[in-house]
């Protein structure tokens, strides 16, 4: 018997049941994390205030947008090249600082767990990696009389081409910011 057998699918997941979604993939403001009133009398114990605070918070599940996306991917840049920092750290250390370098850039109702971080960066950087793909065979292709910005057209169209079948591209490459800041990083290319 499964914990979940009378919900409807994926209810369990925050935010999955009447969610809301703005044109450019953020949340709208009233689905965000909504915390209560924290002002409230410093006398008053603390799991009084946890409650109280509980109470009035609503849960909904935060949609990244384009700016977060190229911020987590500078904050992974910033961490992966800096040589002062050293290659010797463990996966929760590194990932520690490249999401407290995200969450200084972030409003506080929209900061991100380590976790999240993690994952969304391995999803966009698969995205990234697949277009930097039909980006090279659009310049291997089209080799003389072509801008720049013709390339870039013709990637997005062999991107949506060359991965039709692919389940994790749903459409139109929409991340050619976080692609352009980090195309020209060794780091980034030997990664993938």
């Amino acid at each position: 018997m499964s914990y979940f057998s009378n919900q409807p699918h994926n209810s369990h997941l925050v935010g999955a049941i009447n969610q809301a979604h703005n044109n450019d993939g953020s949340s709208p403001p009233e689905v965000e994390v909504l915390l209560g009133n924290e002002n409230k009398h410093e006398n008053e114990n603390e799991n009084e205030n946890h409650n109280v605070i509980a109470e009035k918070r609503t849960e909904k599940r935060i949609m990244w947008n384009v700016d977060e996306d190229v911020r987590l991917m500078s904050a992974w840049i910033e961490h992966s090249t800096d040589s002062t920092c050293g290659a010797d750290k463990g996966g929760g250390q590194y990932w520690g600082e490249v999401v407290e370098t995200y969450n200084k850039t972030t409003p506080p109702l929209r900061r991100r767990s380590a976790k999240q971080c993690k994952d969304r960066w391995h999803k966009i950087n698969k995205l990234t990696d697949l277009f930097e793909c039909a980006y090279v065979k659009a310049r291997r292709v089209f080799t003389s009389g072509y801008s720049n910005e013709q390339w870039i057209d013709a990637a997005h169209k062999f991107y949506l081409n060359d991965n039709k079948d692919n389940k994790d591209v749903v459409g139109p490459f929409m991340l050619t910011e976080v692609w352009k800041i980090c195309r020209d990083v060794p780091k980034w290319k030997t990664y993938n």
